[in-house]
């Protein structure tokens, strides 16, 4: 509950970047997996931490699906209805 109400009093205000996210939400659901896979196959052969080879992989991969959806998917006048 705390997690929540601190969450909602400090980034809980219209912006760019949220309205980037909400936008490309699909998009960023739909390639997020095909993203994650091969990087997570990859990351096998890194010898770092567990916890901060995850978060390293769930932030790139994320911000990678983001671009595509924004840069790619959504400009795409076929793909634009979809996603």
């Amino acid at each position: 509950m705390a997690g929540l109400a601190l969450f909602q009093r400090f980034f809980d205000h219209p912006s760019r970047f949220w309205s980037s996210l909400a936008r490309n939400a699909f998009a960023i659901y739909y390639v997020h997996p095909l993203i994650l896979y091969p990087a997570a196959y990859g990351a096998l052969f890194v010898e770092i931490p567990i916890f901060l080879e995850a978060t390293l992989l769930i932030v790139f991969t994320t911000a990678v699906a983001w671009a595509v959806g924004a840069l790619v998917l959504t400009r795409w006048p076929i793909l634009r209805d979809v996603f």
